[in-house]
């Protein structure tokens, strides 16, 4: 004969809830920690008149702490990263090349970036150029644009490997690319104000020729602009293209855990690989859900460098290990002016 079952106590089905409350609770306030948004409070460039070949110009910005700076100077075909030199306060010396093609009142944008948040400023009035060749302002245009489509060359297409993709054009846009021989198209996020980034890991499905190019799409209002790759994914770009190559998003890969697997108690260590000697900040971010309740707290915020051969690791221990929970893992690196970001969510197995 079947007995009665009896019903559950409140503390059998509140238990679990109330632990993780706690457990969090006290998380919070042993390591705390607040998402920022970066700020630019100044941003000084020195001289600003007269530019000519040869001339150094120094730039200055003051903003967020620990954040990656960098400036763009129109007409000028590659990223000037800034160095934190004091807390907030980021600087760097540029001196104008003879292939540096700067226009009247060539504009200055500094940006800075934290995490995936960031910010930028533009000098006033740009810079005064003297000497250097007239260029001719364009039109101005009544369409979407791409003025830079670039991508990490890789040295053989095979399952595996990662394909990293960046695009430069009209801010707010949806930006796509298409890769021959790969079935879906891979949409971009936009990182920065007209900054797209995007990564693909070759499948086994995937029939990628060697001499395969991609190609960009970004749709505004309704209207299209495109772009192809001036070389091959597996090829290394020409004197001509090797400036924006230099850009490119930075490969950043998590090689220890598939996405969405399941930990055991204890510490629980997470390796990749990037290029050599880049920095790598670490964000470790626990979520649990239980009877509609949403409970979240940071585990881990630091900054780790690849090694000589591009690896990287990093070990975070969660206090009480609670079935279920789940641990989102972000990571944000650079190398000079190359960027690059990746995700991965773990669970707890108990």
């Amino acid at each position: 004969m079947l007995m009665p079952q009896r019903p559950r106590s409140l503390w059998s089905r509140l238990g679990p809830i109330l632990l993780i409350a706690m457990t969090l609770s006290f998380m919070d306030k042993a390591n705390s920690v607040t998402v920022i948004s970066p700020r630019i409070t100044v941003l000084d460039v020195s001289p600003t008149d007269n530019i000519t070949t040869g001339t150094a110009v120094s730039i200055r910005v003051e903003g967020t702490a620990h954040g990656q700076a960098s400036a763009r100077i129109n007409g000028v075909p590659r990223t000037i990263v800034l160095k934190e030199v004091q807390d907030g306060i980021y600087e760097a010396d540029y001196t104008i090349r003879s292939a540096d093609k700067l226009p009247q009142g060539a504009s200055v944008v500094a940006a800075l970036r934290i995490g995936k948040r960031s910010t930028t400023s533009t000098l006033p009035g740009g810079l005064s150029v003297a000497g250097l060749p007239a260029v001719a302002t364009p039109a101005v245009s009544t369409g979407p644009v791409i003025t830079r489509f670039v991508s990490t060359p890789v040295t053989r297409i095979e399952p595996g490997v990662d394909l990293t993709f960046a695009v430069e054009g009209s801010p707010k846009a949806r930006v796509a690319i298409k890769i021959p021989g790969v079935a879906r198209e891979l949409t971009m996020e936009e990182v920065a104000p007209g900054r797209y980034e995007a990564s693909y890991t070759v499948r086994q499905s995937d029939r990628l020729a060697v001499d395969a190019r991609a190609t960009a799409r970004l749709t505004l209002a309704g209207k299209t602009a495109e772009s192809t790759l001036s070389y091959a994914l597996t090829g290394t770009p020409a004197a001509s293209t090797a400036a924006d190559a230099a850009i490119a998003p930075l490969p950043l890969k998590i090689t220890s855990h598939e996405a969405n697997a399941t930990v055991p108690s204890g510490p629980v260590t997470v390796s990749g690989t990037s290029l050599p000697g880049a920095a790598i900040d670490v964000s470790v971010v626990a979520n649990a859900s239980f009877g509609g309740l949403g409970l979240n707290q940071n585990l881990l915020k630091e900054r780790v460098e690849a090694d000589s051969k591009g690896n990287f690791s990093f070990q975070f221990r969660p206090p009480v290990a609670v079935k279920g929970v789940r641990y989102d893992i972000t990571l944000s690196g650079y190398k000079g002016a190359q960027t690059g970001s990746t995700t991965l969510s773990l669970t707890q197995k108990k």
